[in-house]
Formats: C-alpha cells, sequence, structure tokens
C-alpha cells in the first residue's frame, strides 16, 4: 500500500496499479486496496477493469443491499461507459434476483437485454412485469406498457407497439414521453 501510494503521489498511475492489482490477488489483503484500484481506473477511465473490480467486490458484501448497490453500479458503467450490455445483464439479473419488488430495476434489465440483442428475453420479462399487476392499473405499471412499446417499435412491430401505447395512455393520459 505504501509503494503503491508513492507511485500515486509521484504520479505514475500505471506502476501503482499494477502493485495493487498483485496485492489484490491476496486473500489477506485489506479492502482499502479495492478501493483505491477502483480510483486509479476511475482517474485513468479503465471502465471494464473498474466494472469488473466492483463486480468482485458485490460477492464479498456483507449485506444484499451492499451487493444490490454494488452489482447495479458495475452493470452501469458496463452499459454506459463501455458500451458491453451482455456484460451487464447476468450483474442486473442477480441484482434483480436480491430486489424482486424492484420494478425500476427490472426496467432497466429489460432494457440491458433489449440492448444485448435478446429481444425475447426483455419481452417476456415486461409481459411478467405487466402481469403481476393483475387487474390493477397504478402509474407504474403504464411505465412498463410504454417500454413494452418501445421494445415492439425496435422490432419494427408496429400494431402491438401502439396497443401497448393506447395501454399506457389509458392508464397515465398525462404522461409527457407516453
Amino acid at each position: 500500500m505504501r509503494l503503491a501510494d508513492a507511485y500515486t503521489h509521484a504520479e505514475h498511475d500505471a506502476d501503482a496499479q499494477q502493485r495493487l492489482e498483485a496485492a489484490l490477488g491476496d486473500p489477506s489483503s485489506p479492502p482499502e486496496v479495492a478501493s483505491r484500484l477502483a480510483a486509479i481506473y476511475r482517474r485513468t477511465e479503465q471502465w471494464a477493469p473498474l466494472a469488473e473490480l466492483v463486480a468482485r467486490q458485490a460477492g464479498q458484501a456483507r449485506s444484499d443491499d451492499e451487493r444490490r448497490a454494488l452489482l447495479v453500479e458495475a452493470a452501469e458503467i458496463f452499459l454506459t461507459q463501455c458500451a458491453q450490455p451482455d456484460q451487464a445483464v447476468p450483474l442486473l439479473e442477480q441484482a434483480s434476483t436480491l430486489a424482486p419488488e424492484d420494478r425500476a430495476l427490472k426496467l432497466r434489465l429489460g432494457e440491458a437485454l433489449q440492448d444485448a440483442g435478446r429481444a425475447d428475453d426483455a419481452r417476456a420479462l415486461l409481459r411478467d412485469m405487466i402481469d403481476a399487476f393483475a387487474g390493477r392499473r397504478p402509474k407504474e405499471r403504464a411505465t412498463v406498457h410504454f417500454h413494452l412499446a418501445r421494445l415492439n417499435l425496435r422490432l419494427g412491430a408496429r400494431a402491438p407497439a401502439l396497443a401497448e401505447l393506447e395501454a399506457a395512455t389509458r392508464i397515465t393520459p398525462a404522461h409527457p414521453a407516453i
């Protein structure tokens, strides 16, 4: 750690990174190793290694909430910084199993599935979300219909997209995006 600190202060991030990565392989290394390595990855914009590191930290989380937050953070890095939705999907799936009632997380998973070229899986997820509402029609259901409409439009299925938009509009007519 002291050697990595010295390298960092001397503005030799590559050398500090190399030392921290070596230390990270040691199971007895303190958690500060990962946080300092993450700081270097962020500063040097090494997004894929950062996402992998955050996902690895999720496996060592002390609580389900912490684990879910780390999984979502890693997935977001893969999605937004790396444009690798195929890497984000399994992380979001794990996070979703930890918080099965989190609709926003499921919608994000649906978007990632679409981006990863798994439209059928995305459609099934969104349909399951709609079915879970049963006969209820809260505003959250309109958002799911809207996402399903966008998926259908993306696939060129205009008639089903229009049907989903109409369903969403009946629930929340004032929603600007719908």
